[in-house]
């Protein structure tokens, strides 16, 4: 009896180191799911942490892109207009500049008409200063530019103007033989007048 209570106690001691072990064992698993737990919430906090900055960062990121953008649109726009403004700005110098050569070229003319009819009516003793005159005009005109409408004009009116020199040379020459080149002279002199003006009228035009 004495054996088999001790062979009980060793049993149930035996019994209770297993028990203790096996909730030691126990005890430190829950620990270190606890703790593997606490690090994955860790871990998640983190990760959510860096989720939110990287979000943060993008759309900073795409803000700015946005804003780049815009300016560059902004830059485009202003250099569009400018562009358009530098070439209307050029066609009106352009414009006005035509402008010019026409009122150049008509005052040209205009001194020319008065001066042939101050030399048509001029006694033939006298005429020789107003050939003189008309001479004057013709070259003032050969000195002059213009834009390549009314280049056709001033060949025509120099034209013109020879004719009507020859003519009025031929006059104070005062020959029978010349009665006929002063009558073609005077036809191809209102035949080019008519010719310039009206390449001038068609250059007018066309502004």
């Amino acid at each position: 009896m004495k054996y088999l209570l001790i062979a009980l106690a060793i049993l149930i001691s035996g019994m209770l180191y297993f028990m203790h072990q096996s909730n030691k064992a126990s005890a430190e698993r829950l620990k270190q799911a606890e703790i593997a737990h606490q690090q994955k919430l860790e871990q998640e906090k983190i990760d959510a942490i860096n989720a939110a900055k990287s979000a943060e960062i993008r759309k900073s990121e795409a803000e700015k892109a946005k804003l780049l953008k815009a300016e560059e649109i902004k830059l485009i726009s202003e250099k569009s207009d400018n562009e358009f403004k530098e070439q209307q700005q050029a066609k009106q110098k352009e414009v006005q500049h035509k402008k010019d050569m026409l009122e150049k070229y008509m005052k040209i003319n205009n001194n020319w008409t008065r001066a042939d009819l101050i030399a048509g009516s001029t006694a033939r003793i006298s005429l020789g200063n107003q050939v003189t005159e008309l001479r004057k005009i013709r070259e003032g005109l050969v000195e002059e530019e213009f834009y390549a409408c009314l280049e056709p004009a001033k060949k025509d009116l120099l034209e013109a103007m020879d004719s009507a020199i020859f003519n009025y040379v031929y006059f104070m020459q005062n020959e029978i033989r010349l009665w006929e080149k002063q009558t073609k002279e005077k036809i191809n002199y209102y035949n080019k007048l008519a010719s310039s003006l009206e390449t001038y009228t068609a250059c007018k035009q066309a502004i």
